[in-house]
């Protein structure tokens, strides 16, 4: 509960109607929450079962919920089709951690403190799945700001 208040509070007007993603299993505090924010939906690993009662009761029944299936590995290359024409690409499946870091340069000739390190990996994570050209600014573990290039 506590992760998705602070994802929640980077942005909380940009919530308004949108599909929720949690990384692991729901439990009763989660959708304690979820219950009284705009939503139309969630995917997550599980839920709790009184977790899933509360969310079933969720807009009259019509909450959408699914539960991802971590056994799916998306393919290599993916495709889109935009006005036609076809486009190709590989998938971006580029782990963010710190073996990312061993090489980043700083004005100061210290080692990065774990802090830091911690909120730049969290900021890779949410700028790898933002739209084009995107900048990100975390702090505390948590994202501050995000902003998206042209979409």
């Amino acid at each position: 509960a506590a992760a998705y208040v602070r994802a929640l509070n980077a942005d909380p007007m940009c919530s308004f109607g949108d599909f929720v993603a949690i990384s692991d299993i729901v439990d009763v505090a989660t959708a304690n929450i979820l219950k009284i924010e705009v939503s139309d939906g969630i995917i997550a690993p599980g839920f709790e079962e009184k977790a899933f009662e509360i969310l079933s009761q969720k807009k009259g029944g019509k909450f959408i919920i699914l539960q991802a299936d971590k056994s799916i590995q998306p393919p290599e290359m993916e495709y889109r089709m935009v006005g036609g024409l076809g486009f190709m690409q590989r998938r971006n499946d580029k782990i963010c951690d710190a073996k990312c870091l061993e090489e980043v340069v700083t004005k100061i000739k210290k080692d990065i403190p774990e802090e830091a390190k911690l909120d730049m990996i969290l900021g890779m994570i949410a700028i790898k799945y933002t739209q084009s050209n995107s900048v990100g600014y975390a702090k505390g573990g948590m994202m501050i700001g995000v902003g998206a290039g042209q979409q």
